[in-house]
């Protein structure tokens, strides 16, 4: 065999060793950079136990204070908890002293700042001056949270109350800081909270530690604790659910045969996937699985509404893990932060050196890691708060003992330690959309970039549309691409020339591409209005706005354009932002001429009659037209239906599927080829206007984001499309009204259609949720709906005409079908929301059938009648 020359051998060796490593970093997901950092203290030991972003972009950071010198120097005590205000870029606004540790801050809705030291609960003016104190029984008060109507509930430990031991310890304090009561919950051993989230129906989750195996524990696993010991901070992690007065609901210990808990704990809530729980573990058995080994390891835990577990996931190394904090990211993850001692092994990538590093990780919301980072030098760092900040970003606060590595500075011993992080950077594919006028593949001058064009790469469902100069950016990962850009109706895609795409391949040393430009030449002259109509929801007795959405997305004036309205009898018109003419019973508005790209809403406040029907659909429709030719028509009429309703979720999504005159629903059976309308409603319940709305709405893998069509909206807004189908609204100066000073206009809602990708199969499930964000609060989760694609059946024809009458619908007991036609061998078939059949009646022969309750809960269920295998009617039923 003939033998390679050394340089061919050499250079074969650098290309397979180039390629490898292209590979590996390709492998490697993106971590967030340090955009700013900050140490504070002196001589003595300081951490940073508590950090939130305030409403003016800036932090609040509280913990403990050991120095009387250097950042310090006015502290005049040796041990005291410290309160520092940052503004946006890290530059200190203001710092107090105060007598104890504490362990959690927030703001409060009046600009001021509320938080746990020692056993006292804290008020604080914006400037960090004490209002009030109250004084509790809790001799280690945890966490403190603000309730919406003003009161504040907070946990930790105690002993003496119920005179047994040291238990879970949870009291509520009015907004003056009076006790409205206290109370305890655990066993024989010590147990103690670390950590709380409150609840939708006003109560709390709280989690901690247990080490009983009695009271008011069961299910306890054991550890160094249990029957024989009285230990701190180890035993099981225990997660208690209470109402609104404090009666406990349920328990759950969670947890092996070793210790699983520490001295720090954390609990999100999510509308649509229960409770995430965080702790540290160091079991292998029981409820744990993956055990990293070593020291412990972080350990997350989902739970239903109910307490039951979905899933847990174990995070680490071989060294040892802390869990500490965690919180939810704005794509919808999950961030934790604690401190990590495993030297690049397991999970951990990145360890500065011995003893440990602050460590940050984000995963999906099924445990899945999406990135880690550690932050240190070769001293002890750690992370104790995380939060996420409006930059897309997060920051996080611990303490740092070493100025080198990722430090920059330190006093002397443990300083506080602030680190901002920016978004994590991405791969980018960029380029600009711009009308092409002499169609010659080049931008001239006179040539303007166009805004909202879609951008996608493929594969991997990447999408952008441009910003208002025509600019896009494609966020990707490594790999090979095919850009295409969809023009518009009336618009030609000129360029690029060869395919109308790119091919683009982005690399670990090539992480952008720039220059994938797209030229749109318009081809058509003509009109083309549009109109779309919406609501909130209908609730009878009630004033309520409906919005009416028009544009003109031709390409000529459209003229002496019209609006026609026409309103169920229940609901009754009473203002709107621009006269009407009542003609024949109809709502006429004069809009006069429409310039292409333009359009506009009219607001109509109405009132639903109080005579109207529970559970009854009831419908408007909205025309538009114009003298000039309008050479599409099928989007110049729309139609939007609800059922009158009682209370409601103000902050959730629908759906309306396969006919829109159905309504919307939160689950339904569907076809292949529906196209989907999905209306989100959101409702400032806060106790202050609120500035800006964000709706994001992260869109199922099934639905095809190049289709989506915007619709009416109950306020002007800006879109955009990023990522692999993100949608998201933001409503800036919004100035939405809070509930309680008007609430009617504290509404908002937002429409769009959207068609599914071709190919989805029967039994394919469409899941969709939204989140919301109020100002710079805590995001709230939306519902999810479903919609579930259902099987090709031998029923060969469906009649949308209902040929029956069904009364009484609503009903509690019993209703009476009666057929318009004789029925013979037919069948009447009935589902529940979620498309599974609960009742079915066979073999009916004459014109009347009587449909009994049994044992069915009240709802809306829906009902098919079949004859000769072909659905003669269908509709909807209500029972009270």
């Amino acid at each position: 065999m003939k033998r390679e020359s050394t340089t061919t051998a050499t250079k074969k060796l650098l290309i397979l060793t180039t390629l490898f490593v292209m590979i590996l970093v390709g492998t490697i997901t993106a971590q967030p950079i340090i955009q700013w950092q900050k140490s504070m203290g002196g001589s003595g030991y300081e951490e940073m136990a508590t950090l939130k972003q305030t409403v003016d972009g800036g932090y609040i950071i509280a913990g403990a204070s050991g120095s009387t010198n250097g950042d310090y120097s006015a502290n005049t005590t040796n041990l005291s908890g410290v309160v520092i205000k940052y503004d946006a870029n890290g530059n200190l606004i203001w710092q107090n002293f105060y007598n104890g540790y504490i362990s959690s801050i927030q703001q409060t809705p009046d600009l001021g700042y509320v938080m746990m030291c020692g056993r006292s609960i804290i008020k604080l003016d914006p400037t960090g001056a004490i209002q009030w104190q109250s004084i509790l029984h809790g001799f280690a008060c945890r966490a403190v949270s603000y309730t919406t109507n003003g009161d504040y509930i907070v946990v930790g430990a105690d002993s003496g109350i119920a005179g047994n031991g040291i238990d879970f310890y949870i009291a509520k304090i009015n907004s003056i800081g009076n006790l409205l009561w206290q109370k305890t919950y655990g066993g024989s051993m010590y147990d103690g909270a670390t950590s709380m989230s409150l609840t939708p129906d006003g109560g709390c989750i709280a989690v901690g530690f247990t080490n009983s195996p009695d009271g008011d524990v069961t299910g306890y696993h054991g550890g160094s604790g249990g029957s024989t010991a009285n230990t701190p901070f180890s035993g099981d992690c225990w997660v208690i659910k209470i109402d609104s007065i404090g009666t406990l609901q349920w328990q759950r210990a969670l947890g092996g045969s070793q210790d699983d808990i520490s001295y720090y704990s954390s609990v999100l809530l999510s509308n649509t996937k229960g409770y995430f729980i965080g702790c540290a573990t160091k079991s292998y058995d029981g409820d744990v699985t993956g055990f990293k080994g070593g020291l412990g390891d972080c350990w997350i835990i989902n739970l239903d509404s109910l307490g039951q577990l979905i899933w847990q996931k174990t995070f680490g190394g071989k060294g040892g893990e802390s869990l500490r904090s965690m919180c939810f990211t704005n794509d919808n993850g999950i961030l934790f932060t604690g401190l990590t001692g495993s030297n690049n092994n397991g999970d951990v990538a990145g360890y500065h050196g011995q003893p440990t590093d602050a460590w940050l990780v984000k995963i999906d919301t099924i445990g899945n890691i999406i990135y880690q980072k550690c932050l240190g030098g070769t001293g002890a760092e750690r992370g104790f708060d995380v939060v996420t900040t409006t930059d897309g970003g997060c920051a996080i606060g611990g303490n740092c003992n070493r100025a080198n590595g990722d430090v920059t500075d330190n006093k002397g011993s443990y300083d506080g330690w602030i680190i901002k992080l920016g978004k994590v950077k991405e791969n980018a594919i960029k380029g600009i959309i711009y009308e092409d006028l002499n169609a010659n593949c080049i931008k001239d001058s006179n040539e303007v970039g166009l805004s909202g064009r879609l951008v996608s790469a493929m594969p991997g469902n990447y999408f952008a549309s441009s910003d208002n100069n025509g600019n896009y950016t494609l966020f990707v990962d490594t790999g090979f691409y095919v850009v295409c850009h969809i023009p518009p109706n009336f618009y030609n895609q000129s360029c690029s020339i060869s395919s109308g795409t790119y091919n683009v391949n982005i690399t670990s040393l090539l992480p952008n591409s720039f220059g994938n430009d797209f030229a749109d030449t318009l081809n058509n002259y003509c009109a083309d209005v549009k109109v779309s109509v919406g609501t909130t929801s209908l609730r009878r007795c009630f004033k309520n706005n409906y919005s009416i959405a028009y544009a003109n997305i031709g390409s000529v004036n459209a003229i002496n354009t019209t609006i026609t309205v026409n309103f169920d009898p229940a609901i009754i018109p009473l203002i709107s932002t621009i006269p009407w003419t009542v003609i024949g019973g109809q709502y006429v508005f004069t809009i006069d001429t429409i310039k292409p790209g333009q359009g506009g809403n009219i607001i109509i406040t109405d009132s639903v009659s109080c005579t109207a029907l529970f559970a009854v659909l009831k419908c408007v429709n909205a025309t538009i037209s114009s003298s000039t030719f309008d050479c599409n028509l099928k989007n110049n009429d729309a139609t939007d239906c609800h059922f009158i309703i009682g209370s409601f979720d103000p902050n959730g999504m629908e759906v309306a599927s396969q006919n829109i005159n159905n309504g919307y629903v939160l689950q339904e059976n569907i076809n292949a080829t529906d196209t989907l309308s999905y209306l989100i409603k959101f409702q400032n319940t806060g106790s202050d206007t609120a500035q800006t709305v964000v709706v994001r709405d992260t869109l199922s893998n099934f639905l095809n984001a190049s289709t989506i069509e915007l619709g009416a909206t109950s306020h002007p807004y800006t879109f955009r499309i990023y990522d692999q189908g993100i949608c998201e609204w933001t409503f800036n100066n919004i100035n939405l009204p809070y509930s309680a000073s008007n609430e009617l206009m504290s509404h908002g809602f937002i429409k769009f259609n959207i068609k599914q990708k071709t190919g989805n199969s029967p039994g394919t499930t469409i899941t969709n949720s939204a989140s919301i964000w109020f100002d710079f609060n805590q995001f709230i989760y939306t519902n999810s709906t479903v919609n579930i694609i259902q099987a090709p059946t031998n029923i060969n024809q469906i009649s949308l005409n209902n040929n029956v009458l069904i009364y009484p619908n609503p009903f509690s007991k019993s209703a009476t079908l009666i057929s318009n036609t004789e029925l013979k061998d037919a069948q009447l078939l009935i589902y529940n929301m979620l498309g599974e059949k609960i009742n079915n009646i066979n073999n009916i022969s004459t014109q009347q059938v009587i449909i009994e309750r049994n044992n069915l809960i009240s709802g809306i269920y829906f009902y098919s009648l079949i004859q000769k295998e072909k659905i003669i009617a269908k509709g909807k039923i209500i029972i009270e």
